[in-house]
């Protein structure tokens, strides 16, 4: 037993804890009302009664003395109020008590057992550690890999796949999915699920359809075939053919040949003709007709199988059956050749049902309704795809899938004896919905192979695996694995302007700030014109490197080196970073004549919409400028240019070894701030802005995250550079000389650029600021907010709720005004149990 962090048996060696009671079922207190004389009562509320846990102990000292400072200890450990309880056989939950009771031991020992209580006036247990969830989609891809755990015979839930099996006459995948209909066994699902090397098996069926109709007949007024059976390492053939030749043809054979008869023969056999009453009786005007029966048994090869045979029924004249003969033939169907009926698995494997399988409420949480919707969804958003079969035949283990607009397409297999893997690999969200039917369904068909012989195969397990781009979203999950509802605590970090946050689950809501403060008054709607793609599918698509506009403050500089590919390196927090250290980031610093210049290092621009017309703007950095000493360097550039590539503002920090860092902000031709070696920019983490109305420009620039927080404002009004229409921007990051290995930490981690179209713009303060933290919890019933630490009641909205998680998933859903940046959201909720 552990109180408020001290183990009783740890702290006091001599004393043992035997026996805890009270930590089972907790029934309610109920209070009823009985109304005339009505049959029994009817209940008014419950509630919980308060829990009591009673802790039998054993102490065995060797001393009175240490006997008296034993209980000194316990007392000293045990009293208080609304102690923090925990026992080792439950570790990671507590419960909160205060000391009710204790028996007396028996006196005159000093090897005791006995007993006291804690009263728990809240009845249930928490969790010790808060469990914490945050936006998922700062890692923009994920892998979702389902099976068939958990699968339910005949139910689309949990698991929305189903694997059906059947026989088919003939190797290969043949028939059409809808074919096979009857669904495995909820046993047979069992040894899908469970990894224990039981397999769902199927053997072959030697089971034969020997009817006329699946004979393909010609001439039948001079023959018939009566039946063709395969049995053993035979196949015995009855049938019959009327030829008045037959007085002078006097020999007769069976011949049994490929379809076109040039190409093959298997086998022939000279037979002696049978009495055929039935067939005189149809055709008494040919001669020989009452002794017209062929019937015999060949040979049956396995190269025999899987063809479509011709049998003849020849009279000849020669001994070896060649020479002048007259032939009666027919082709027999596919069907009647197989020797065994091949077992079959067709595995029914929905993608969209497997996402909500591997995350359920995936859907609802972005807010994607409809069948179409969430189809279409994956089909945008999927990368790559496979599947994955493990199992045995006998005679080899195939697998091919089936696409809707052409059939089944080229299998794969092994031919191991033992469970292994099979894959069918998907490259591109083309190539993998070109197998998806229109419900979503993805079909494959697993079998073996009875063209060399009786065949049985074993599946042991089936996974399906998806690369998904995850969207941004505005809801966050929160799964809630106790047994009891429980509040939320949310840390917010505001971005941007911003008039209100709102946060609501469905049922409850809470509101702070007002929906309809606005940024600032325009007489026309604002157009983005760029935004960081923050998708790291996306790689570096969005930006044209080394080959932007720079400013001429730095002697010869170079644009050279390469910013790594953020599909690549997938970090949580996106930015366009190039490897520190390295030639093939910060370029080698010399011209193509091999002269040693200056500042070299990769640029990222982008060239904006021909059309835009851009002459109000605003435009946001937000740059990490970091160094851990004074010998580090670096350089960043943040420069707009126009359409004609001409510079209209630049905004330069850099830091030279063993100096303080540098700011310098030019304006068209204009340099018009240089505020060098000055600590006030070391460590700048935060954004620069850059607004331009009319003909004034406005730089911000606000250290929000660095160790050194600072922000300052410059306006400068030019009429030159101001009557000229924004084209693009470059971001350039640059090492002096062969110095990589003194380089800071420099990358850009958001941009994005607005157009104003107004004339005159008034921008009105907002209620949250960029940076702004909130802390919103819900204890008690009672939500409260905390504005960077102060009380922030007076803009909470009277109606506000907390917002509550029941057991299982929750999604909340965050709104803020349409002008602001969605918050950084990170919300704690502490497990609770009954």
């Amino acid at each position: 037993m552990t109180v408020d962090g001290v183990t009783l048996d740890q702290a006091i060696p001599e004393f043992t804890t035997l026996q805890v009671t009270g930590r089972e079922l907790v029934g309610y207190s109920l209070t009823t009302v009985t109304v005339g004389n009505q049959d029994g009562s009817t209940l008014q509320k419950k509630r919980r009664e308060p829990r009591k846990i009673t802790v039998k102990y054993q102490i065995d000292a060797e001393t009175p003395q240490r006997f008296r400072e034993i209980y000194y200890k316990l007392n000293q450990i045990l009293s208080g109020e609304n102690k923090k309880i925990s026992f080792a056989d439950d570790p990671d939950k507590y419960f909160v008590g205060t000391l009710s009771d204790a028996d007396t031991p028996e006196g005159g020992r000093l090897s005791v057992i006995s007993s006291f209580e804690f009263t728990c006036f809240d009845p249930y247990a928490y969790a010790n550690k808060e469990d914490v969830f945050t936006f998922g989609d700062q890692t923009t891809t994920q892998q979702i890999s389902v099976d068939m755990a958990d699968k339910v015979a005949g139910k689309t839930s949990p698991v929305p796949h189903a694997i059906y099996k059947g026989h088919v006459l003939g190797d290969g995948a043949i028939e059409p999915p809808g074919y096979y209909t009857q669904e495995l066994t909820q046993l047979e699902y069992g040894y899908l699920g469970s990894l224990n090397g039981r397999c769902a098996s199927s053997a072959a069926k030697s089971e034969y359809d020997n009817s006329l109709g699946n004979f393909q007949l010609y001439a039948n007024e001079s023959g018939g075939l009566d039946n063709i059976k395969i049995e053993g390492d035979k196949l015995n053939i009855k049938g019959w053919h009327v030829d008045n030749s037959s007085t002078w043809r006097k020999y007769a054979y069976i011949i049994v040949t490929d379809e076109d008869s040039r190409n093959h023969e298997y086998s022939r056999l000279r037979v002696t003709l049978t009495a055929r009453p039935d067939i005189q009786k149809t055709h008494s005007n040919i001669a020989g007709s009452g002794t017209c029966g062929f019937e015999g048994s060949l040979p049956w090869t396995n190269d025999m199988a899987n063809k479509r045979l011709r049998v003849r029924l020849r009279y000849t004249n020669d001994a070896a059956g060649n020479g002048n003969y007259s032939d009666w033939s027919t082709i027999v169907r596919p069907q009647n050749l197989w020797r065994y009926q091949v077992p079959h698995f067709v595995a029914k494997l929905n993608v969209v049902g497997a996402i909500e399988q591997a995350q359920p409420g995936f859907f609802a949480k972005y807010g994607i309704a409809g069948d179409v919707e969430r189809l279409n969804w994956v089909k945008n958003n999927v990368s790559s795809a496979d599947v994955k079969i493990w199992g045995y035949g006998n005679n080899g283990f195939y697998a091919q899938a089936y696409k809707p607009a052409t059939g089944w397409a080229d299998a794969v297999k092994h031919t191991q004896n033992k469970s292994a893997m099979l894959e069918l690999d998907y490259q591109t969200s083309d190539d993998l919905f070109s197998y998806v039917d229109s419900s979503g369904n993805l079909y494959v068909d697993i079998y073996g192979k009875s063209s060399t012989g009786e065949t049985d195969i074993c599946l042991d397990y089936i996974q399906l695996t998806m690369l998904i781009a995850t969207p941004v979203t505005n809801s966050l999950n929160v799964i809630n694995e106790g047994t009891q509802p429980v509040p939320v605590r949310f840390e917010l970090t505001n971005h941007g302007e911003n008039g209100y946050i709102g946060i609501a689950n469905g049922k409850t809501s809470y509101l702070l700030g007002n929906p309809d403060e606005v940024d600032g008054k325009t007489t026309a709607k604002s157009q983005w014109i760029a935004q960081r793609d923050d998708n790291p599918d996306h790689g570096l698509k969005q930006w044209t490197i080394n080959a932007g506009v720079l400013n001429d403050w730095n002697a010869n500089p170079l644009q050279q080196g390469a910013f790594e590919d953020p599909a690549k390196i997938r970090e949580r927090r996106w930015r366009l970073r190039n490897a520190q250290n390295s030639a093939a980031a910060w370029g080698t610093g010399q011209d193509s004549t091999g002269t040693t210049k200056g500042w070299h290092g990769p640029s990222a621009s982008i060239a904006f919409p021909a059309d835009s017309n851009i002459k109000n703007f605003t435009a946001h950095f937000y740059t990490q400028f970091l160094f851990g000493n004074m010998g580090m360097h670096g350089l960043q550039q943040f420069n707009i240019w126009d359409v004609n590539r001409n510079l209209l503002v630049s905004i330069q920090l850099w830091k030279w070894i063993n100096c303080h860092a540098s700011l310098k902000i030019r304006v068209g031709d204009h340099w018009i701030l240089t505020d060098e070696n000055n600590s006030k920019w070391d460590n700048f983490f935060g954004q620069i802005n850059v607004q331009r109305i009319k003909n004034t420009y406005t730089i911000t620039l606000e250290s929000i995250e660095g160790s050194n927080r600072n922000k300052q404002v410059i306006s400068y009004t030019d009429t030159v550079s101001g009557a000229k229409l924004a084209g693009g921007m470059t971001y350039w990051k640059a090492i002096f000389q062969d110095n990589a290995p003194k380089g800071m930490w420099n990358d850009l981690y958001d941009f994005w650029i607005r157009k104003d179209n107004v004339e005159t713009y008034t921008n009105i303060p907002n209620f949250l600021k960029e940076g702004d933290r909130l802390v919103i919890t819900g204890d008690n019933g009672k939500v409260t907010t905390k504005l960077n630490g102060g009380s922030a009641l007076k803009y909470q909205d009277i109606g506000s709720q907390p917002i509550m998680v029941n057991p299982g998933n929750n999604h909340i859903t965050f709104a803020y005004s349409n002008f602001a940046n969605r918050p950084d959201v990170t919300a704690y909720i502490r497990r609770k149990y009954l």
